[in-house]
């Protein structure tokens, strides 16, 4: 606030103070700063006892954060000494944190499972305080340059708000929750304040939207870490439905969240991207099959039908069907689309009485997964 003490400079002069006016010392500022605003000076000092003040309130660290003024010492006589006056604001949390992006999109592959570090926390404040250094050197007695750092919450109204333990959300989880969530990482949301004693915390406000539960945020240099709490999947129509929520950050660290008068906010929208995960699956019907097949079989005859399907959506859910060439080398059988397999050549018990056959489903993903059924098919005498 104005008229607040920033320094008190003494001069000495070695005249006799008992003789005249040659010893009587006065104080002026040689070199002042202007307020922007105002366009007054910002700081004062008393003639007589050379006491530096501020003139203005109030003084913003975030947009000057240190003045250089020249004091000086004048005798009787009109002898002058000069004096460098540095003064250094202190940082006060006086401005609320925001986030980079108000809302934010984020694709996120399922089952994602990167190999992640996690950052250290936000929760170190920096100390508030004063400290001064002078070197005192001059002629006539001036100190040469004094550096004063003044703490802001003397010069203006803001104040920094204690702490409690009901913050639900700070800093890194536990080491166990820690394991499973670096598996599980969403993105980032970066986070600014120009304030230096800040005490992040975050939080994703419960209700927020739907798949909120299934979301923990933790603090990291850049802002605010997102995890799933699970793996994504697809395949569960909870994840497939994408997850919107809101995150929270304050600077003033552990308090209920009604209790914070900063809060700034971020909406996040998820959407799970579909990986091929899923390898066909036979059914438990088909998946292994024997069958007695006479040698006399007309060509193209149905022989046995497979059934499998894959839980993954588009290309990756599409299920080919075909028989391994290597248990099949002629070439006997075939099997279509649909997964029927039928007589491509005649049977002949005599050289190949048994057909140990390994009916393949693969699907269309890249790379593409696949399943085995196995087909045994004995060849007896003609059926006339």
């Amino acid at each position: 606030m104005s008229g607040t003490t920033v320094a008190v400079v003494t001069a000495h002069d070695a005249d006799d103070p008992h003789e005249g006016d040659n010893a009587r010392l006065s104080y002026s500022l040689l070199k002042n700063v202007i307020d922007e605003r105002s366009r007054l000076p910002m700081f004062t000092v008393d003639r007589q006892t050379g006491a530096l003040r501020t003139a203005v309130c109030c003084l913003d660290r975030e947009h000057t954060s240190s003045y250089g003024l020249v004091l000086a010492a004048t005798d009787g006589g009109g002898l002058q000494g000069t004096c460098t006056v540095t003064v250094n604001i202190d940082d006060v949390n006086d401005v609320p944190p925001s986030f980079v992006r108000s809302h934010v999109d984020v694709l996120v592959p399922e089952h994602r499972q990167p190999s992640f570090q996690r950052s250290s926390s936000h929760g170190a404040s920096s100390s508030i305080g004063v400290s001064s250094s002078q070197d005192v050197s001059s002629t006539d007695g001036v100190p040469s340059s004094i550096e004063v750092t003044l703490p802001k919450e003397a010069l203006s109204s803001s104040a920094v708000l204690s702490s409690n333990r009901e913050f639900p959300s700070r800093g890194l989880p536990s080491s166990k929750s820690r394991s499973n969530a670096s598996e599980n990482f969403i993105s980032t949301l970066v986070v600014t304040d120009p304030d230096t004693s800040n005490v992040f915390a975050y939080r994703v406000v419960p209700g927020s939207g739907h798949g909120w539960q299934l979301v923990e945020v933790a603090a990291s240099t850049a802002g605010a870490d997102l995890f799933s709490r699970v793996p994504l999947d697809f395949e569960n129509p909870q994840h497939r439905a994408g997850l919107n929520f809101r995150v929270q950050v304050t600077d003033q660290g552990d308090m209920p969240w009604s209790s914070h008068p900063r809060v700034s906010e971020c909406s996040v929208t998820v959407t799970v991207q579909d990986l091929n995960d899923n390898r066909p699956a036979f059914s438990t019907a088909s998946v292994e099959q024997s069958v007695a097949l006479p040698e006399d079989l007309p060509l193209l005859s149905f022989v046995a039908s497979f059934s499998a399907s894959d839980l993954d959506t588009g290309a990756s859910g599409l299920v080919t069907y075909g028989i391994s060439a290597e248990s099949d080398p002629g070439g006997v059988f075939r099997v279509s689309d649909g997964g029927s397999v039928t007589l491509n050549r005649g049977l002949d018990r005599e050289s190949r009485p048994l057909h140990l056959l390994s009916v393949l489903a693969w699907d269309s993903g890249s790379p593409p997964l696949t399943a085995t059924a196995t087909l045994t098919v004995t060849t007896i005498r003609w059926s006339r």
